[in-house]
Order: C-alpha cells, then sequence, then structure tokens
C-alpha cells in the first residue's frame, strides 16, 4: 500500500503544471458554479442537492445524479 502511495506521489510529481490545468468537461458546472462549492446554500442541503447542486433532486432541471 505504502509502495502504491509512493508511486502515485512520485507519478503526480513528476509534472510541475498537473494544477495549472484548464476547466475540463463538466468542472465549470460542478465546481465554479456550484452553489454546495461555493458555500450559499445551507450546510444540510447539501444531501438534498445533486451533483451540479440543482435544488433538490425531484427538481426538472435535476439529472437525478447524487454522488
Amino acid at each position: 500500500m505504502m509502495a502504491l502511495f509512493a508511486i502515485a506521489t512520485i507519478l503526480y510529481c513528476h509534472d510541475e503544471d498537473n494544477l495549472k490545468g484548464d476547466w475540463v468537461l463538466d468542472d465549470k458546472g460542478t465546481i465554479s458554479m456550484n452553489p454546495i462549492v461555493l458555500g450559499t446554500v445551507p450546510f444540510d442541503e447539501i444531501w438534498q442537492r445533486d451533483y451540479w447542486g440543482h435544488q433538490y433532486l425531484k427538481d426538472e432541471n435535476s439529472h437525478k445524479s447524487w454522488r
């Protein structure tokens, strides 16, 4: 287990630009536009919102994905 961690760390640290990448695919919607991540909704609502932060899983705009 420790060897796996060490290998993963070495591979990750090998490339200096790992944290400097652009937004990809759904990053903007799931991170920078998500009210849960932004902290604009009460903490207890985290369990009632979908992956994208849509209010309640019953919302018609929600694709019912919860992670």
